[in-house]
């Protein structure tokens, strides 16, 4: 038991250094619990991925654990992890691209710049980032996406200038992300 829990939490520790400002409280799993608030705006979106992602990993295990040699079964619980961060940002990843696909038609646009998943975990947590998760133009306003609210909202004219959308990717029409 102590093993699987180093494990679990080294594997966890070490991807926080991603981006320290936003998964930082996995450094010291107790201060997940001293700012439930700052994590609980985002349920709304990464519960789906959450579910989704754990029962993929326990599936995935489940059937492949018998074919495991005897060095990785000691090394499972990174495994474990390693399939649930996988599955993880590839159904987030999913499950964005279906969201900000269905806000666009909403608000009937042709062009936007969107990034992955991934890259939004990346440069989250700084406020009007020079990056943004992802973007459109509407009327000479720009719009950019939160993962807070799951819709876009315009740019305030005093951050407008930061907004750099030269390393994003372009999507016409209703192409697939």
């Amino acid at each position: 038991m102590k093993k699987t829990l180093l494990q679990t939490y080294l594997f966890w520790a070490l991807f926080s250094f991603y981006n320290i400002n936003l998964l930082g409280a996995f450094l010291i799993p107790p201060l997940l619990l001293l700012v439930p608030d700052f994590y609980a705006k985002f349920f709304p979106f990464l519960v789906l991925p959450f579910i989704i992602s754990l029962l993929l990993t326990s599936l995935t295990t489940f059937l492949t654990y018998r074919y495991w040699s005897q060095y990785i079964k000691g090394y499972s619980p990174l495994a474990y992890n390693f399939l649930f961060l996988v599955f993880f940002l590839l159904s987030a990843n999913y499950y964005k691209n279906i969201l900000i696909l269905d806000r666009l038609q909403k608000y009937n646009v042709n062009y936007a710049y969107v990034n992955s998943f991934l890259y939004s975990v990346y440069i989250a947590s700084e406020e009007y980032q020079f990056n943004s998760h992802a973007v459109f133009y509407k009327n000479e306003k720009l719009y950019l996406w939160s993962y807070r609210d799951l819709d876009f909202y315009i740019c305030p004219e005093n951050a407008r200038n930061n907004i750099s959308i030269s390393r994003t990717k372009l999507y016409r029409d209703n192409h697939s992300f």
